[in-house]
């Protein structure tokens, strides 16, 4: 026979309410894309790095208001206001801030579908691979990414450029989280 502490725990425990479903990844409101969800290790890789180039591509057909020069220097601006230093050339050390934006469906005048665009930001690092001669490799490697889509609206230059700052932002916070000084671990004495 269970005594009434024990029976009064499990009758509680089966009336409990299930635990409730898990929830949708939060949308950003101006696409279908989820908010960038990036790898720690990837924001680690952001250590220690207080200079770097950055190159914006643009693909052909998009907005003439989109111009590369123009949001690169841009993008350069809003790096060079969080404190990193942007070099006009890439030294072969130098990290590189690379950000594409193409279009993914370029057929809208003869299906009607919407046009569908893709922006993305890779940072590319010179990292060493090991070779089976256990001699060293160097090459350039994406070390943190981030991207998003969504449909391409009649004015296009303004989304497309808030976008692009939307994916700065999140390599900014990216780039604080990575080169903030963590507290030294205090163990108290007895």
């Amino acid at each position: 026979m269970l005594g009434p502490l024990v029976a009064v725990l499990l009758l509680q425990a089966a009336q409990a309410a299930p635990p409730p479903p898990p929830a949708d990844p939060p949308r950003a409101a101006w696409s279908n894309a989820t908010d960038f969800a990036l790898i720690a290790d990837e924001r680690d890789s952001l250590a220690g790095i207080s200079r770097l180039a950055v190159r914006v591509l643009i693909a052909e057909g998009l907005d003439p208001a989109l111009a590369s020069d123009a949001l690169t220097s841009t993008v350069a601006f809003r790096l060079e206001q969080a404190g990193l230093v942007v070099v006009p050339t890439r030294a072969v050390e130098d990290p590189l801030l690379v950000v594409t934006v193409g279009v993914v469906n370029d057929h809208e005048s003869r299906t009607g579908a919407p046009r569908v665009y893709r922006i993305d930001a890779d940072l590319l690092q010179l990292v060493r691979l090991s070779d089976r001669d256990a001699r060293a490799r160097l090459i350039m490697a994406s070390t943190w990414h981030a991207g998003t889509a969504g449909t391409l609206p009649p004015s296009t230059a303004d989304d497309l450029r808030a976008r692009i700052a939307d994916i700065v932002d999140a390599f900014l916070a990216d780039h604080r989280t990575a080169n903030t000084p963590t507290a030294p671990l205090v163990i108290p004495r007895p």
